[in-house]
């Protein structure tokens, strides 16, 4: 079952049982079951390009939880932000080359339920050199 909201959802089903002999019991046994969101993420620098030595702000978006934990990466060292209540997360960045960020791990602390982050773009962001006086 999939839940495309951002709020649980109540589904009851019936349980009936039947033997391989073809005898059913006619009670029936009601179950209710919580249906959780998947929580949705996106993911942006503020900047396209910044010169060397400057910095800008990565902003990772939430949705569909009230507590997160996030796993992103420059490319090479990931991050762990675990029990994220705030959306936007705002984190700077100051890298000193041209870098590609991504969201590894999205997930609602609270259900475990994962983010699917296969439609969150990586964001490069270009590190221009400053230029040389002669």
């Amino acid at each position: 079952m999939t839940n495309t909201s951002l709020t649980p959802q109540l589904v009851t089903y019936a349980l009936n049982a039947k033997t391989i002999e073809g005898c059913t019991n006619p009670s029936t046994t009601n179950h209710v079951l919580t249906v959780n969101p998947l929580p949705v993420a996106t993911l942006i620098t503020q900047k396209a390009q910044i010169c060397i030595g400057d910095s800008t702000r990565l902003q990772i978006t939430l949705q569909g939880a009230t507590t997160y934990n996030v796993i992103y990466s420059d490319g090479g060292v990931q991050q762990n932000l675990n029990s994220v209540t705030v959306s936007p997360q705002l984190i700077t960045i100051k890298p000193t080359t041209t870098t590609q960020y991504s969201l590894v791990k999205v997930e609602d602390d609270a259900t475990k339920c994962l983010a699917n982050l296969s439609n969150v773009s990586p964001q490069t962001l270009k590190v221009n050199s400053l230029p040389t006086i002669s």
